[in-house]
């Protein structure tokens, strides 16, 4: 049963064929401004993991992920602000590129390699996702 004190950060790994969807956090957010992220963010309780990933992702990006299509890659809990986190990766394989409606919390996106984002230091992309999106070149069978 998931603690439910504990927060829970839901994150979608968007992927079309080899490239994946990330997105800038704007400047103006308090929490990693300018980093590069995927799509997602925190549950409400009583949601269930998929459910938030789909949610976050719409607000980011106004694109509607079905949450039951969603495959977990990745999980982890880690300590942000002296508090407990669960992080919960998901897959989710489209079959063309879209162009996300990004809310005001992030500035750009891009659709890239997922090799050159796991080679690419200059994105400061979390190594949990990277992680995960080596998890989605590993396990083809996700798709």
């Amino acid at each position: 049963m998931q603690d439910e004190k504990r927060d829970r950060m839901c994150k979608i790994a968007i992927l079309c064929g080899s490239k994946a969807l990330v997105i800038k956090r704007s400047k103006y957010v308090w929490y990693h401004p300018g980093r590069w992220d995927v799509p997602g963010g925190a549950a409400e309780p009583g949601e269930s993991n998929q459910r938030a990933a789909a949610r976050e992702t719409f607000e980011e990006t106004g694109f509607e992920a079905d949450s039951s299509e969603l495959s977990l890659i990745n999980s982890q809990w880690k300590m942000r602000n002296g508090k407990p986190v669960d992080r919960f990766c998901f897959a989710l394989h489209v079959d063309e590129e879209f162009e996300p409606k990004l809310s005001f919390e992030h500035s750009e996106y891009s659709w890239l390699e997922v090799d050159d984002i796991l080679d690419d230091d200059g994105l400061n992309l979390p190594s949990f996702y990277k992680d995960c999106l080596k998890s989605c070149l590993v396990n083809v069978e996700l798709f």
